[in-house]
């Protein structure tokens, strides 16, 4: 963990932390009130489950995430539908190895509990679907983004069931290891400004020019 300047406390990089590294040290993950809702349809889904395919048990990269550390809460600003989909993934997985006999316990303690929360809004549904595993009351949802977190389960579990235990095990393991880049802003103005600045604009900033301009605002 390094800062830009050690009097300066207001923001903090880790740039290697595998997925498996972030949810078991972290208290709690959540979408803080301004975020867009679940935004990912299938060809998100099928783009995530693609890459995790091709690498074979490769190191595989997940991207960047920024968040706002608030005491013990971690906020995010940037990958919150990475993060979510990822839940949504792992979820599937246990359903598939739960029905084929297999203990899921361990990987339900580390991923499938409270400590990551959607939306307010959707945060009943996601909880069905990815700790009880229940997608049949799609017709009963009452907006878009839930109904985009039910199909994605379903799209997961029916491309995963066609794999071997091997397979999936493999693909799980490629997933909990997959590395990514953590940024956290303690100032909760510049958190709000960033994702206001991410998202207000006419053409989406890439997530390298969002933290360029955040260190270069440091400097």
């Amino acid at each position: 963990m390094v800062t830009p300047n050690d009097n300066d406390q207001t923001y903090k990089i880790n740039i290697n932390t595998k997925i498996s590294q972030l949810f078991v040290n972290s208290s709690k993950i959540r979408i803080p009130s301004y975020q867009r809702a679940y935004s990912w349809e299938e060809k998100q889904c099928s783009q995530f489950l693609d890459d995790l395919l091709e690498q074979r048990s490769k190191q595989y990269y997940l991207g960047q995430i920024l968040f706002e550390k608030d005491g013990d809460t971690l906020f995010i600003i940037d990958g919150q539908q990475r993060l979510t989909t990822t839940i949504i993934f792992i979820s599937a997985i246990t359903k598939i190895l739960s029905t084929r006999g297999y203990n899921t316990e361990e990987i339900r303690k580390v991923y499938l509990t409270n400590i990551f929360k959607t939306i307010d809004d959707d945060q009943v549904i996601f909880k069905r679907v990815t700790q009880k595993h229940h997608t049949l009351m799609i017709e009963n949802t009452e907006t878009i983004s839930q109904r985009r977190i039910i199909k994605s389960f379903t799209f997961f579990e029916k491309k995963l069931k066609e794999l071997d235990i091997e397979r999936l095990k493999e693909i799980q393991n490629t997933l909990e290891n997959s590395s990514v880049s953590t940024f956290y802003i303690t100032n909760k103005i510049e958190a709000t400004q960033i994702f206001e600045y991410q998202n207000n604009r006419g053409k989406e900033l890439s997530r390298f020019e969002i933290i360029k301009a955040y260190l270069m605002h440091q400097i």
